[in-house]
Protein backbone atom coordinates (compact mmCIF):
# COMPACT_ATOMS: atom_id res chain seq x y z
CA UNK A 1 0.00 0.00 0.00
CA UNK A 2 1.01 3.42 -0.78
CA UNK A 3 1.62 6.22 1.71
CA UNK A 4 1.34 10.14 1.15
CA UNK A 5 5.12 10.32 1.19
CA UNK A 6 5.51 7.65 -1.35
CA UNK A 7 3.26 9.34 -3.80
CA UNK A 8 4.51 12.77 -3.09
CA UNK A 9 7.83 11.25 -3.76
CA UNK A 10 7.58 11.63 -7.92
CA UNK A 11 6.62 15.02 -9.21
CA UNK A 12 5.31 16.56 -12.70
CA UNK A 13 6.49 19.44 -14.27
CA UNK A 14 3.55 21.30 -12.65
CA UNK A 15 4.22 20.31 -9.14
CA UNK A 16 7.45 21.45 -9.59
CA UNK A 17 7.50 25.01 -11.27
CA UNK A 18 4.45 25.50 -7.96
CA UNK A 19 6.93 23.85 -5.42
CA UNK A 20 10.02 26.17 -6.43
CA UNK A 21 7.21 29.10 -7.21
CA UNK A 22 8.49 29.51 -11.13
CA UNK A 23 6.60 29.05 -14.23
CA UNK A 24 6.08 25.97 -15.90
CA UNK A 25 8.47 26.96 -18.83
CA UNK A 26 11.44 27.79 -15.94
CA UNK A 27 11.51 24.54 -15.49
CA UNK A 28 11.59 23.65 -19.10
CA UNK A 29 14.02 25.80 -19.66
CA UNK A 30 16.29 24.19 -16.92
CA UNK A 31 15.42 20.58 -18.11
CA UNK A 32 16.69 21.33 -21.64
CA UNK A 33 19.62 23.55 -20.12
CA UNK A 34 20.27 20.55 -18.07
CA UNK A 35 20.48 22.50 -14.97
CA UNK A 36 17.92 20.36 -12.25
CA UNK A 37 17.45 16.55 -11.97
CA UNK A 38 15.07 14.87 -14.11
CA UNK A 39 14.15 11.49 -15.11
CA UNK A 40 11.88 10.37 -17.80
CA UNK A 41 9.79 7.84 -18.51
CA UNK A 42 10.97 5.09 -20.45
CA UNK A 43 9.31 5.53 -23.90
CA UNK A 44 7.73 8.45 -23.29
CA UNK A 45 8.04 12.40 -23.42
CA UNK A 46 7.13 12.29 -19.83
CA UNK A 47 8.99 13.70 -16.65
CA UNK A 48 9.36 13.11 -13.30
CA UNK A 49 10.84 15.20 -10.94
CA UNK A 50 12.17 13.70 -7.20
CA UNK A 51 11.34 15.19 -4.33
CA UNK A 52 14.55 14.62 -2.29
CA UNK A 53 16.84 15.32 -5.76
CA UNK A 54 14.94 18.63 -6.17
CA UNK A 55 15.79 19.68 -2.34
CA UNK A 56 19.23 18.63 -3.05
CA UNK A 57 19.33 20.64 -5.91
CA UNK A 58 17.93 23.78 -4.06
CA UNK A 59 20.15 23.38 -0.86
CA UNK A 60 23.22 23.09 -3.47
CA UNK A 61 22.51 26.13 -4.26
CA UNK A 62 22.67 27.92 -1.18
CA UNK A 63 24.90 31.29 -0.97
CA UNK A 64 26.82 31.56 2.37
CA UNK A 65 25.88 34.76 4.06
CA UNK A 66 28.82 37.24 5.69
CA UNK A 67 28.73 35.66 8.66
CA UNK A 68 29.49 32.58 7.78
Amino acid sequence: MSTDSDIKRWMTTDDVAEYLGVKRSSIYQYVSEKRIPVHRIPDSQLLRFSRDEIDHWMEMGRVETIAE
